[in-house]
């Protein structure tokens, strides 16, 4: 109670009332976003280590665990499905 809760990359806001607010400039990003993890669902599963996160506004592929030879090609894909879903990627 009385605390202000902020999240994914300050897109999600929870006010001390507890009213949730998403940022309305990203209003129109969740098909894209939910169309990139649809396309690297696949991909990231195949690399024993990696994991999809879908946060709904964001996507995150961790791959702290995989090994370090699959990580280019995977990043490559990232790269890839961003750039037609019209997403940029943060490392």
């Amino acid at each position: 109670p009385g605390l202000w809760v902020i999240g994914n990359h300050g897109v999600e806001t929870w006010d001390p009332d507890g009213t949730r607010r998403v940022d309305p400039a990203v209003a129109d990003v969740r098909p894209a976003v939910a169309q990139a993890a649809a396309a690297l669902a696949a991909p990231v599963a195949a690399v024993p280590g990696a994991l999809l996160e879908d946060k709904h506004w964001s996507l995150s592929v961790h791959t702290r665990l995989a090994h370090d030879h699959a990580v280019p090609a995977l990043e490559a894909e990232v790269r890839a499905v961003a750039a037609r879903a019209g997403l940029r990627v943060h490392h």
